[in-house]
């Protein structure tokens, strides 16, 4: 709900990928925003901060922001 509250769309949501370089999480998930400044209201809403608190509790997460074309 709170992508959804802040205009994200989740584009990917994968649970395995074809490795060719590196090493990947189990789980890969890419959410686009309207805009940077969008995502980073997401990422620092009550909203996001309270989900990120229980998902800390019991996974390990990479999280990046990037700006699109």
């Amino acid at each position: 709900a709170a992508i959804q509250e802040h205009g994200g769309r989740v584009l990917v949501r994968s649970p395995s990928g074809e490795v060719q370089e590196g090493s990947m999480k189990p789980l890969t998930i890419v959410v686009e925003f309207d805009d940077l400044e969008t995502a980073r209201r997401f990422y620092h809403s009550d909203a996001y901060t309270e989900a990120r608190q229980l998902r800390e509790a019991c996974s390990e997460t990479d999280l990046v922001l990037v700006e699109g074309l």
